[in-house]
């Protein structure tokens, strides 16, 4: 018997749901200088970045350098001079 339209728009919402829960995120690692830091969350790293006085560093500042790992193996890169727009993007990777 053939599956109608609507079972098959429900295994594909289903199918696109389980995959979106399978790829929760899973690190977010920091990398200012020499130095690296890891958080579980992203809420983590951005509140370690708005306290981060980068003036204030014993080495010279020079960008946030943002990874964020995912459990399916994806990661996203971004490199970033502004402390806003290492928080805007790690906001647009947030799950």
């Amino acid at each position: 018997m053939a599956e109608s339209p609507a079972h098959k728009l429900g295994q594909i919402i289903g199918d696109s749901l389980e995959q979106a829960v399978r790829n929760e995120l899973t690190q977010v690692v920091l990398a200012l200088s020499k130095a690296s830091r890891e958080f579980v969350t992203v809420e983590d790293a951005v509140r370690f970045i708005q306290c981060y006085e980068e003036f204030a560093a014993v080495t010279s500042f020079d960008r946030y350098e943002l990874q964020v790992r995912y459990s399916n193996g994806d990661e996203i890169r971004g490199a970033f001079a502004s402390k806003a727009a290492a928080v805007d993007f790690l906001r647009s990777v947030e799950p």
